[in-house]
């Protein structure tokens, strides 16, 4: 994983912990969850 997207994952994880889990950023970090850990 590159360190963008990694960045992207650390800043989406707490995006989503302080209830703001709206940024494009976020919402394919959350497909790729749904894919990868099904």
């Amino acid at each position: 994983m590159s360190e963008e997207k990694c960045r992207c994952f650390i800043s989406s994880l707490v995006d989503r912990l302080s209830g703001k889990a709206e940024s494009r950023c976020t919402k394919i970090i959350d497909v790729a969850y749904r894919l990868f850990f099904r």
